[in-house]
């Protein structure tokens, strides 16, 4: 019995961790512009005044070529994703949470 209100306590834990580190883990970022070529939507943005580059395959369901404007950016797991590369999840600047259904797109994020 004891095992089992550690094992429960230690379940909680978890969730409320992950719970209010998932908007800490995403980052404000800001889209200066995008271009298509062969295939490929590339997007210009700025996160912490640095410039990178979103890039996606317009073929695959998450590739959204994004407006001008702000939004929040998470970076996933290395190994997660549909890219071989630093996958990320772009939102709204007003979602309230990083859950699949709320996601715009999925990029490659490199620096420029």
């Amino acid at each position: 019995m004891r095992n089992a209100i550690i094992f429960f306590l230690a379940l909680i834990l978890v969730g409320a961790v992950a719970f209010a580190t998932d908007d800490a883990s995403t980052s404000a970022i800001t889209v200066k512009g995008s271009q298509k070529n062969s295939g490929v939507i590339t997007i210009q943005i700025t996160k912490d005044s640095k410039a990178f580059e979103l890039n996606c395959n317009q073929t695959m369901p998450s590739c959204t070529d994004l407006k001008k404007g702000n939004y929040r950016m998470l970076e996933l797991p290395k190994n997660h994703g549909m890219y071989d590369c630093q996958d990320v999840r772009v939102f709204a600047e007003s979602a309230a949470s990083t859950d699949d259904d709320a996601k715009l797109g999925e990029y490659c994020l490199e620096a420029q």
